[in-house]
């Protein structure tokens, strides 16, 4: 939890314009506390892992939008 604290103070905003850093972080976040949810209820996994893997799934789409910025723009375009 607390890397993904650090990751949202962070990379809140970029400098990759079509990427939508907020929408990212409000997706990532639902994903995350579903699937805390899910994990409390059927018991397949620990719930705090669950919501890390959640809040973490598409961070390949932060890295490319910080490493790449211009590049992964005009993809995203």
């Amino acid at each position: 939890m607390a890397l993904g604290f650090s990751l949202l103070s962070d990379y809140r905003t970029g400098r990759c314009r079509a990427f939508d850093y907020e929408g990212f972080w409000a997706g990532s976040l639902l994903l995350g506390v579903c699937l805390q949810v899910f994990a409390q209820r059927t018991r397949v996994a620990a719930a705090d892992e669950l919501f890390s893997l959640g809040l973490l799934v598409r961070v390949g789409e932060l890295g490319l939008a910080t490493i790449y910025p211009d590049d992964y723009s005009r993809v995203l375009e």
